[in-house]
């Protein structure tokens, strides 16, 4: 059906749910229906990474299900906390966003936490997630997988390791995951790539 709708029902543990009410004391309830999420571009990234986490079974560690939990929670704090969905979202300023790549850039083989990027900005989880979406258009997890792949990529080309090592060496969970992920971006599989470069 052309005009079939998806809808997610969310209810949140109660230590999420008593995590986010701190973070947002402003916010006077949560026992109300949240309405859909407006925001095209964010219900775009929420599907994306949704869909993502069920195709693969729940791979990708715990920065992708706290971006999940997080883009959630803005959506609530948007429909119930004020005009925040007006306001234009702030960026990270240039020096911090360079320290949290850096970071990136240097633990892509660890499970990169969220906390510990807002941590390194210096902020909330809640407002280091909007922030850093806003400065390069991309989630932390969408980030950290990019960069993943692009050192894979650069791996295939300039190393003589096995695709397994390089899948392990970058942070994906399984030599599985890598080939997947490549192939979602490039059509081909690393094999094959290596291959043809």
């Amino acid at each position: 059906m052309p005009n079939a709708k998806s809808v997610v029902y969310v209810n949140l543990d109660p230590a999420i749910r008593q995590r986010f009410l701190m973070l947002m004391s402003n916010i006077p309830t949560m026992d109300e229906a949240i309405a859909p999420i407006r925001n095209v571009e964010r219900q775009q990234i929420f599907s994306a990474l949704f869909s993502d986490f069920i195709d693969s079974n729940g791979l990708g560690g715990r920065l992708r299900a706290e971006a999940l939990i997080n883009l959630a929670c803005i959506d609530i704090y948007e429909h119930l906390g004020s005009s925040g969905a007006n306001e234009r979202t702030a960026i990270l300023p240039t020096w911090v966003l360079d320290r949290v790549t850096e970071y990136i850039e240097c633990n892509l083989e660890s499970d990169v936490s969220l906390s510990v990027l807002a941590e390194i900005a210096g902020l909330s989880e809640f407002h280091f997630l909007r922030m850093f979406t806003a400065s390069t258009g991309k989630t932390p997890y969408q980030f950290v997988l990019t960069r993943r792949f692009v050192r894979a990529r650069d791996l295939l080309v300039n190393s003589d390791e096995t695709i397994a090592q390089i899948a392990y060496q970058v942070g994906f969970s399984s030599q599985s995951h890598l080939t997947s992920m490549f192939k979602k971006m490039t059509g081909v599989t690393p094999g094959k790539f290596r291959r043809e470069s």
